[in-house]
């Protein structure tokens, strides 16, 4: 018999860049239910001088601003979290 608990299976985010306008996305993880809120992981606008501003959703009320150079980049960040 083993005292030992389950361990949790890994959390693995599968990120989308859904368009929301010619300039702005939503980045939802689409390894969750599309009605869970939790889904949304931020936002993201591409400013006027090229660069990308992403807004991230954490836990809670955990919010980050991060500016970025590319929608690679972006995703890139959203896979590592």
């Amino acid at each position: 018999m083993s005292l030992l608990a389950p361990h949790p299976a890994p959390s693995f985010v599968s990120p989308e860049l859904t368009p929301l306008s010619d300039h702005e996305w939503r980045v939802i993880d689409t390894s969750c239910d599309p009605d869970d809120a939790a889904s949304v992981l931020g936002f993201v606008e591409r400013m006027l001088d090229g660069q990308f501003e992403v807004i991230v959703l954490g836990p809670g009320h955990g919010i980050n601003r991060l500016l970025l150079s590319s929608l690679d980049e972006v995703t890139a960040h959203f896979l590592s979290r």
